[in-house]
């Protein structure tokens, strides 16, 4: 598989859907899927759609197996998904991604070296 950009791959059991990246090339395994998003639709609008908690909650209501559950296609293509025209879907994406890059950007704090065992902590080397 040679995506372009408008490919969405899903993973379930965990239920994770992405963007598949421009020149990325995979090779799909067991219990992941690949969608091929249509021209009308924003890829990474149906990526956020896909991994929110009403259409998860879809899948839940679906799931199969016990061991290894699981949601055939042919029930994800029957889930009711809101889509609004693309343009407002673009809208929708650039609003999530302004909300969500607060918790995608380190705090100074989180970054700062910490100093509280520096002085005490032995240097560790391999003994091999």
């Amino acid at each position: 598989m040679d995506p372009d950009g408008d490919d969405l791959l899903f993973r379930e059991g965990v239920w994770i859907a992405a963007v598949v990246p421009d020149g990325v090339r995979l090779c799909i395994s067991q219990r992941m899927m690949v969608f091929r998003v249509a021209a009308g639709f924003c890829p990474y609008f149906l990526m956020w759609l896909l991994n929110s908690k009403p259409t998860y909650g879809q899948a839940l209501q679906d799931v199969m197996g016990s061991t290894a559950p699981h949601v055939n296609i042919s029930t994800i293509k029957n889930y009711f998904l809101a889509m609004p025209d693309k343009q407002e879907q673009e809208a929708i994406v650039k609003h999530v991604e302004l909300e969500t890059s607060v918790i995608d950007t380190p705090s100074p704090a989180s970054t700062a070296k910490s100093t509280c065992c520096a002085s005490t902590a032995p240097a560790w080397s391999p003994t091999w």
